[in-house]
């Protein structure tokens, strides 16, 4: 009979006990005109959304965000199409599908 190497089967009990406790994390994606961006975890997403609909309203202003480590600014306008999807962690790795979302146009 083989017998199993002690430490392989430490290293399989404190990967099954970090699955086992492990917590999924929500990622933010945010589509500005059909580009998708998966925001800094620490992003602020209300404040966000409320500067996206002050640039919206003022007629056009960058909105700064981070994404992937860089600092990004995009120009929102009233016609700029803007779509936050919250997304638990845990769901396939490939990012939100917001194709099924129909666009609606904004007046303001």
């Amino acid at each position: 009979m083989l017998e199993r190497n002690p430490l392989r089967n430490r290293a399989e009990f404190a990967y099954l006990r970090h699955m086992s406790t492990a917590r999924s994390t929500p990622q933010t994606h945010v589509a500005i005109d059909g580009r998708d961006f998966l925001l800094a975890p620490d992003q602020d997403i209300d404040d966000l959304k409320q500067r996206i609909e002050d640039a919206a309203r003022s007629g056009g202003t960058f909105v700064g965000f981070e994404s992937g480590g860089v600092l990004l600014s995009a120009l929102i306008s009233r016609t700029s199409q803007v779509i936050v999807a919250v997304v638990d962690e845990s769901s396939s790795g490939s990012g939100p599908d917001m194709s099924g979302y129909e666009i609606v146009e904004w007046e303001y």
